[in-house]
């Protein structure tokens, strides 16, 4: 099946989850769930078992490159709570790491996409559609 063959995929890179990984189809695509170093990654495949990205959810700042946690701690949007950091590669597209914020006792959240030099690609509100991250964002 696809599924055991893109696991030999993940067992490649990821060697050390091999046994802990969680399958689903979202956006046309599969995705393997795993922790590794008590931080979530999700790594997802076209269906034809391509590499499509992979989302690392680091959690923190403090682990994104400096010039992004520059840049969105001088945006009026550092005053929000900051609800999720993630690191996200792509096989053909510059790394992107999105930021969420949500407005304190409010239900309005926001998505910030940085380059690594700290450029704001991008800005979406996300308060209707929940923040979830897929690939079709990018294109």
């Amino acid at each position: 099946s696809l599924i055991f063959w893109l696991s030999g995929i993940v067992i490649r890179f990821f060697p050390v989850v091999a046994v802990n990984v969680e399958w689903e189809q979202m956006a046309g695509c599969y995705v393997a769930e795993f922790v590794m170093d008590n931080r979530e990654i999700d790594v997802w495949f076209d269906e034809n078992a391509q590499w499509v990205m992979t989302e690392n959810d680091v959690e923190s700042l403090e682990k994104v490159p400096a010039p992004v946690s520059e840049a969105f701690m001088e945006s009026i949007m550092s005053s929000m709570r900051l609800k999720d950091v993630r690191i996200i590669t792509f096989p053909k597209h510059p790394t992107i790491i999105v930021i969420e914020v949500e407005v304190y006792n409010s239900n309005e959240e926001f998505q910030l996409f940085y380059s690594p030099d700290g450029k704001l690609q991008q800005q979406l509100n996300v308060s209707e559609l929940g923040g979830e991250i897929y690939p079709g964002l990018f294109d």
